[in-house]
């Protein structure tokens, strides 16, 4: 997926009520809920 797709994506989820969007990859989601890497995206 494209990072402008991914952004699109996580953008929908915020005007649909989500209260934070994640970016990360699938083999570093561990470590992205714990806060060690990824990009929250918070309102």
């Amino acid at each position: 997926m494209s990072t402008g797709a991914e952004m699109h994506g996580k953008q929908t989820s915020l005007e649909r009520g989500a209260k934070k969007a994640l970016i990360t990859s699938p083999e570093c989601i561990e470590r992205a809920l714990t806060g060690e890497t990824g990009t929250w995206i918070v309102p």
